[in-house]
Formats: C-alpha cells, structure tokens, sequence
C-alpha cells in the first residue's frame, strides 16, 4: 500500500476536497499521512510555523489545525483504507509543550487507529537538537504507554555532517526510543545517496518519505512526481525492501506541482514498476 502526506495537496484540496480524494484512491493511493497543527495558542509559535512552511491561513488546504483535522480526517477514511501517521508541527519546545502539541497529538492518533506521530522539529545544530529533546522524550514516553511510535522527519539540515555526528544522530542519541520517517529527497539534496541512508538508519526506520528533486532546480519547479527527478528509484526502493519497515511505510511527499493529481498518479505506477522489477 502507497500513502501520501496531505502537504503538497494544498491547493487541490482547497479547490475541491472530495474530488481530490476521490482521485487520489483512483490513482492507488491508499492510506494518508495529514499534516496537521495541534495547539490552542498559536500566537507565539505564528513565525516559527510559517518559518516551518504550516501557512495559518486556508485552513481547508493540506495543513490542518485543531478540530479541523479531525473532521478533515473522517472525512479521508471515507476514501482511504487508513491513517499511516500523523504529520505534526513542532516549531518550539517550552514548558507548554506536553499539553498543547504532545497530548493533543496522541490523542488524535489514538482516534483514528494511526500508528504513528511524526515531528519535524529542524534541528540543524546541537543547540537546536537539546531544545526538542524534553518534548521528544515525553513524546516517546507517553506514546510508548499508549501504543503509539513516535518519529521524526528530516530535512536536508539533519543530514549534513560525518555520519555520526550529525544533528539526526544526536536525535537519536539523546531520545532513546525515537524512530525515524526518512526523507529521500531531502538526503539527496544535502548530498547524501539515500540508499545508503536508508541502510545506515534501517534500526530505528520505519517510514520512507518519497520525494524526487530535480538537483539543480529551485523553488517549486525542483519537485516532481517519483521517478521523474534525479533521486535512484530502483535503489530506495531495494534498501527499503531490506528494511523491516510499518504496513504503510512508502509515503509520496510532493511538496509542490502544477498538477499534483497528474503527479501522484504517475508516481504510484513508477513506484509499482519499479517494486514489481524488484520482485521479479
């Protein structure tokens, strides 16, 4: 099964939730990752978000904020067969943190049966990394207690450093428990092979995100649809198989295209060509 993050479908949704949908299941997606914002006081984490890409405005978009997650997402259970995880804005960690992002988002996943919460904090220095680690140790604690694995999701600040020493590795140094949503994009993009990465991280792995970057492109035009950038398909897709990785572990991340249902439809078929080539 083939999931997909609701991110990079902000404006389709927006311009028509249900058909959008519906065409997502027709194309072979089958589960769903939202992206979503869980907090009850917005205004001091207001920069931090739009620093993070969760715009606060268009909230019927691919971000969505308190309640509107929820009925966002009985919505998409309608046409999808489950909720892969949960995609969380974590933009600071402060003393508020437990109850206005942590439980919130625990008890959201408890709700619609997702495995997972995901955070993706940018941490791209040390000093960065020791500011998350009391949210993500509770996070992990209180997760654990309920069932629920909690991850994190890279960018291409994670990633850059000897291996060992980068602010990822910290991460996990310092949370025990904490699991990882790679990003393949991203690795490429901080000059990683992602395959590699997928095999360095396959312990604490359990979900892919699939996203293609046209290498040398800027702004939204250096994404495209899966396997038709620069990233190795055939490669991610094998380490991956190598990996003892959630049911839903394959998720399509796009974060912009000019015709994402057009895009999702031509990644899902690259992706089963090359699995099918795989097993074959």
């Amino acid at each position: 099964m083939i999931g997909i993050n609701t991110y990079g479908l902000s404006s389709a949704l927006k311009r028509d939730i249900v058909g959008t949908m519906s065409a997502l299941r027709d194309a072979g997606v089958g589960a769903i990752e939202p992206c979503a914002v869980f907090t009850d006081a917005l205004g001091g984490m207001r920069s931090a978000l739009c620093r993070m890409g969760f715009g606060l405005a268009g909230l019927t978009g691919g971000t969505w904020f308190g309640k509107l997650a929820d009925e966002r997402t009985e919505l998409a259970l309608k046409y999808f067969d489950k909720v892969a995880g949960v995609h969380c804005a974590l933009a600071e960690s402060g003393r508020h943190t437990a109850e206005r992002v942590v439980r919130p988002a625990l008890e959201y996943a408890e709700r619609h049966g997702s495995p997972f919460i995901v955070f993706s904090p940018m941490v791209y220095t040390a000093d960065a990394v020791q500011r998350f680690v009391p949210a993500l140790t509770l996070a992990v604690r209180e997760g654990k207690a309920r069932g629920i694995g909690v991850l994190v999701h890279n960018h291409a600040g994670e990633l850059r450093g000897e291996p060992g020493s980068r602010p990822l590795d910290r991460l996990f140094a310092e949370v025990p428990g904490l699991g990882l949503e790679l990003d393949v994009g991203w690795a490429m993009y901080a000059g990683c092979d992602p395959a590699e990465e997928i095999a360095r991280y396959s312990d604490v792995l359990r979900i892919v995100h699939l996203k293609d970057i046209r290498m040398g492109k800027k702004g939204k035009e250096m994404f495209a649809a899966i396997g038709e950038g620069d990233l190795p398909l055939s490669d991610v897709l094998s380490a991956a198989s190598a990996c003892e990785l959630a049911e839903v572990g394959l998720i399509i991340d796009q974060d912009a295209s000019s015709d994402i249902i057009r895009d999702v439809r031509v990644s899902v078929e690259n992706i089963s060509r090359s699995t099918g080539l795989l097993r074959a």
